[in-house]
């Protein structure tokens, strides 16, 4: 990932999958207080307590906020929550996340946030 990386938290729907990138960033830390199977039960309305983890990772200097919309809130990954990123073992976290949460689907959507976005292909004027 690069130090550009945005996500949007509009709605349940996109918070929960931010969500998702807070766990990874945040993995042993908030583990010990958070079960997986509490932070990924879809059913628990898990919006409060992702406010609450976002508002801790911006408080560590993870995530920072930089909308200027009062309406919508834009997240960008420090570098100190890149090189967090950068020092978790992956494989370990995707073999918990099946092991606790048996659920495919969500491992894979997770798998697919983690991976670097492409750059584009920018052709010099010609």
């Amino acid at each position: 990932m690069t130090s550009n990386t945005k996500r949007t938290v509009e709605d349940q729907s996109e918070a929960i999958d931010f969500l998702l990138l807070a766990l990874i960033l945040s993995n042993s830390r908030f583990q010990r207080y958070y079960p997986l199977t509490q932070f990924l039960n879809y059913q628990l309305g898990l919006f409060l307590d992702l406010l609450n983890i976002l508002q801790r990772l911006r408080d560590v200097g993870w995530l920072r906020n930089i909308s200027e919309s009062e309406s919508l809130t834009i997240y960008e990954i420090t570098d100190t929550g890149e090189e967090e990123l950068s020092r978790i073992n992956m494989n370990s976290v995707f073999q918990q996340l099946q092991n606790d949460v048996g659920n495919p689907k969500l491992l894979s959507a997770l798998q697919k946030m983690l991976q670097p976005t492409p750059s584009p292909n920018i052709s010099p004027p010609v």
